[in-house]
């Protein structure tokens, strides 16, 4: 359980990083071709709903919602990549 728990976070946090990245008026092609696929970026920003604000289910439809998504975790993983790639590159660091 203790897993899924961390899992849980991290995609929660990986939507704050795509609302700086949106803030900031960011531009990557591998980044925004991730965010531009159907529904992904939307149900992530609900999990992450989900995950920092009150649910009265422990694990709600909104989180749900991407965890049933076909390839959702795939594309969690693509896009944590590709904004480390993005962020390592325009921050000149390594990770």
């Amino acid at each position: 359980m203790s897993v899924f728990y961390v899992l849980t976070v991290w995609y929660a946090l990986l939507y704050v990083v795509v609302e700086g990245y949106t803030e900031l008026r960011c531009r990557d092609s591998a980044v925004d071709a991730l965010l531009a696929q159907d529904g992904m970026r939307d149900a992530l920003r609900l999990f992450r709903n989900a995950t920092f604000h009150y649910q009265q289910e422990p694990i709600s439809p909104k989180m749900m919602r991407f965890l049933e998504m076909d390839d959702g975790a795939d594309w969690a993983r693509k896009l944590n990549s590709a904004l480390k790639a993005f962020f390592e590159g325009a921050l000149d660091i390594r990770g």
